[in-house]
């Protein structure tokens, strides 16, 4: 079991302007085992941006951490 913290690496910023722009989102996630992972989420709404940025980082650490027990 992974367990996550947020980092202290946290942006968001608007792509475009006006009413249509999509929000960008970047976070650093810790990963318990000490290790760094950061992740990127674009939507319209901003906490859905921040959201999918989390969990695209979550799947990175779980990914990578797949990889390294099966090595």
């Amino acid at each position: 079991m992974l367990i996550f913290a947020l980092g202290r690496h946290r942006q968001q910023h608007s792509l475009g302007t006006g009413q249509q722009s999509e929000s960008v989102s970047y976070v650093e996630l810790r990963v318990d085992h000490g290790s760094s992972q950061f992740g990127v989420g674009i939507a319209s709404d901003t906490i859905k941006a921040q959201l999918l940025a989390i969990l695209n980082a979550m799947n990175r650490a779980a990914s990578n951490t797949d990889l390294a027990s099966a090595a």
